[in-house]
C-alpha cells in the first residue's frame, strides 16, 4: 500500500508541474498577443492621427488663403473614414464663404459618396455623425440619404435624420418626420416638438392640421408645444374641445398654449387647468397663473394648496404670493398652520423675502 502511494504522489506532482507549464505557456501566447495588438492600434492610430493632420493643414492653407483652386497634391487622402470627425468639427465652426469652400473640398475629393455609405455601416455614432456632415451639403443626393436615416432601426438615427433635414428646410418631409419621431419616441412630444419648432413658423398651419387630424395624441401634444416657442398671433383651434382629450400631455400643453394666442374659447383655459385632475396640468396652470399674476385663480390656487403632491403645492402657493398684497395675505395666514400647506407657505415666504436681499447685496 505504501508503494500505490508514493506511486500516485509521483503521479500528481508530474500533473502539476505539466498543468503548469501549459498554463505558463498560454500567458505567454496571450502577453504576447496583447503586445503585437496594442503596438498595431497605436501605428493605425499614429497613423490616422498624421493623416488627420495632413488633411487640416491642407483646408487650413485654403481657407487662410480665400483660394478658389483646390490642388489633389495639397492633402494626401489613404484612409478617408477618419476624416468625417474633422470635416464636422470644421462645419460647425465656419460659415459663409469659408463653408462654402469646404463644400468645394469635398466636391473636389469626391468625398460625399464615401459619408453617404458611413451612414449605413459603423456605430451607431458614427452614423449619426456622417448624417450630420450630409445637412450640411447641398446635393439632392445627400438630402435623399438624410430622409432614409427616417426608416432606421435605430431611434437615434430617425432623430439625427429629423433634426438634419430641419437645418436643411426640407418641409416637404414633415409628414415622414412626424410619422418617424412619432413610431421612435412614441411617449415623449418634447422631442418631436423641438423639431417642429426648428421648422419656424411658416409651418403653424400644417401643426394645426395635425392637431385637428391626427389620432396620436403624443403629436397633437408635439404640434402644441411647438406653437407654444412659435406664439402664433391667433388659431382657429378649439382649445375647449382640446381640455377635454383624455391625454394629459394634450391638455397640459393647451393650457400653455392658451397664455401665448389669441383663441376664440369662451371657457377659460387657465381655468379648466387649474381644476384639472392630471398632476402634470395642475402644475403646467399654476406655473402659468405664477407668470401672470391673476387675482382671479387666487380661489383655485388655495383648493391646490391641499394637493398631496408637493411640487401642486409648491406652484400654487408661489403663485398665489406672487398675485399681490391679497394673496401674500393668504400666504402668511396659511403660513401659521400646521399642516403640509403651512409648512410650505412657511418656505415660499421665507424663499420670496430672501431673494431680493440677496440681490440687493
Amino acid at each position: 500500500m505504501l508503494v500505490l502511494l508514493k506511486n500516485s504522489n509521483i503521479t500528481f506532482l508530474d500533473l502539476s508541474l505539466g498543468a503548469a507549464i501549459l498554463f505558463f505557456g498560454i500567458s505567454v501566447i496571450i502577453c504576447t498577443f496583447l503586445v503585437i495588438r496594442r503596438i498595431l492600434k497605436n501605428y493605425i492610430k499614429n497613423k490616422d492621427l498624421k493623416e488627420i493632420h495632413n488633411f487640416e493643414a491642407g483646408v487650413n492653407r485654403i481657407l487662410a488663403s480665400h483660394a478658389n483652386d483646390i490642388s489633389d497634391a495639397q492633402f494626401n487622402i489613404e484612409n478617408k473614414p477618419v476624416f468625417n470627425e474633422v470635416i464636422l468639427r470644421y462645419f460647425r465652426m465656419l460659415d459663409g464663404e469659408p463653408a462654402k469652400t469646404l463644400k468645394s473640398i469635398i466636391e473636389f475629393l469626391d468625398f460625399e459618396p464615401h459619408i453617404r455609405t458611413s451612414t449605413q455601416s459603423g456605430t451607431v455614432g458614427r452614423r449619426m455623425e456622417a448624417m450630420q456632415i450630409l445637412s450640411y451639403l447641398d446635393t439632392q443626393s445627400s438630402l435623399v440619404t438624410i430622409h432614409e436615416g427616417l426608416s432606421s432601426s435605430k431611434k437615434y438615427i430617425r432623430l439625427t435624420a429629423a433634426r438634419c433635414l430641419t437645418r436643411r428646410k426640407a418641409r416637404i418631409f414633415l409628414d415622414d418626420i412626424v410619422s418617424s419621431i412619432d413610431f421612435a419616441f412614441p411617449a415623449d412630444p418634447q422631442i418631436l416638438a423641438d423639431i417642429l419648432y426648428r421648422f419656424g413658423s411658416s409651418v403653424t398651419p400644417q401643426l394645426e392640421t395635425y392637431i385637428q387630424d391626427t389620432p396620436s395624441n403624443n403629436v397633437k401634444a408635439a404640434c402644441l408645444e411647438a406653437l407654444v416657442l412659435l406664439m402664433p398671433p391667433q388659431t382657429s383651434l378649439d382649445l375647449s374641445q382640446l381640455m377635454d382629450n383624455p391625454d394629459e400631455h394634450v391638455r397640459a400643453a393647451t393650457v400653455s398654449f392658451s397664455e401665448v394666442t389669441s383663441h376664440r374659447s369662451k371657457e377659460d383655459i387657465l381655468f379648466k387647468g387649474l381644476s384639472d385632475s392630471a398632476t402634470k396640468v395642475k402644475i403646467r396652470a399654476s406655473k402659468i397663473a405664477y407668470k401672470t399674476k391673476r387675482t382671479d385663480t387666487i380661489s383655485l390656487l388655495f383648493k391646490l394648496t391641499q394637493d398631496p403632491l408637493l411640487w401642486v403645492r409648491y406652484w400654487s402657493i408661489k403663485a398665489i404670493w406672487n398675485s399681490g398684497r391679497q394673496g401674500r395675505k393668504l400666504v402668511e395666514t396659511i403660513a401659521k398652520g400646521d399642516d403640509a400647506a403651512g409648512l410650505m407657505a412657511r418656505g415660499v415666504s421665507l424663499e420670496d423675502s430672501y431673494v431680493p436681499q440677496r440681490q440687493a447685496s
